[in-house]
């Protein structure tokens, strides 16, 4: 009989590891989203534990005060725990393109009580025109899901402002993972500098700083350069 289980047991075992192969194949393969049904367990204790909301927040790094953009929130892992992180006198901001996570993240929001907190439908894939101004903008667990990766980088990096942060984080478990190298190849071309990388035992967490002052360090170096070589050319052609 202990044969018989154990038999059972490495069956149904081989059965969830082919299946869960296969999902991350398909997954790879056609950039499916993380289905609502799963992205729910997020909110589990278990899940908690599992994904380490906790020392993610930590690597994430929110303060109090800051405005905050959850991008990508799905039902709200890590939307609750940020509104925290910032407390009342700062906001978060979470967008998703599913509208049933909306839902379940409003209904999340409420039974929790927090107020500072905005919800709404959003393609990251696409201009975020309506929110500006971000001290911090969290992706964890996302990009992977979106074919075009660069495109959303970019409209991220937009709505920093100077010498905010891009804090992406990504866990080993996810279908969709895309590898660091990828991470700080696609924000250093955005003209990001990387702050911070921490890695744990589910994933990492890498933190990437738009510079305060760069373009416009880069256009007074341009205006420099045009004046100096516009006098450079009046001195030449002018008769002594």
């Amino acid at each position: 009989m202990m044969r018989s289980l154990t038999r059972t047991l490495a069956g149904v075992l081989a059965a969830l590891f082919s299946a869960g192969l296969a999902w991350r194949l398909l997954c790879r393969r056609f950039n499916l989203p993380m289905p609502p049904w799963i992205a729910r367990l997020g909110l589990s204790r278990a899940a908690d534990l599992f994904a380490e909301t906790r020392g993610t927040l930590t690597r994430i790094g929110a303060l109090p005060g800051e405005r905050v953009l959850d991008a990508g929130a799905g039902p709200g892992r890590l939307t609750l725990p940020l509104v925290r992180a910032v407390g009342s006198a700062g906001e978060v901001v979470a967008v998703d393109v599913r509208p049933e996570m909306i839902r379940e993240l409003r209904h999340t929001v409420y039974e929790s009580g927090l107020s500072n907190v905005v919800m709404y439908e959003a393609d990251l894939r696409k201009p975020l025109d309506d929110a500006r101004g971000f001290d911090r903008v969290v992706l964890a667990a996302t990009l992977g899901e979106i074919p075009d990766r660069d495109a959303v980088i970019g409209h991220l990096v937009d709505v920093l402002r100077p010498g905010g942060v891009l804090s992406v984080t990504e866990l080993f478990t996810n279908p969709n993972y895309v590898p660091y190298r990828t991470i700080q190849r696609l924000c250093i071309r955005r003209g990001l500098v990387l702050e911070e990388e921490r890695r744990s035992w589910v994933g990492y967490t890498a933190n990437f700083c738009r510079p305060a002052r760069t373009h416009v360090a880069s256009a007074d170096m341009f205006s420099r350069t045009v004046t100096e070589k516009s006098a450079t050319a009046n001195t030449e052609t002018d008769p002594e």
